[in-house]
């Protein structure tokens, strides 16, 4: 399950960033802010490091450009059936 959230003030970037990873196959359980604001940096989180296939978070990295970090960040609200985190921050590119 993937979990993409906005931490930026840009409105409904959570929401369109889905709409691009459903185009690719991808299925995006759950959007939202962050309930911090402004990030400055974006970054693909693992979770659940036993359910996480390879090929889900290649994808990820070159459709959104944004690296993989190990640990996430304290003080996010994480949704539990999250796999995988994606942060969107001021870095961000469309």
């Amino acid at each position: 399950n993937i979990e993409v959230q906005n931490g930026t003030w840009s409105s409904g970037l959570a929401a369109e960033t889905k709409q691009k990873l459903v185009k690719t196959g991808l299925t995006v359980n759950e959007i939202k802010n962050t309930n911090k604001k402004p990030l400055q940096q974006s970054a693909i989180y693992k979770i659940d490091q036993k359910d996480i296939k390879g090929k889900k978070l290649s994808k990820l990295t070159k459709k959104l450009k944004i690296p993989i970090e190990e640990q996430h960040r304290p003080g996010i609200d994480i949704a539990s059936s999250t796999d995988i985190l994606v942060i969107l921050g001021r870095d961000y590119t469309k």
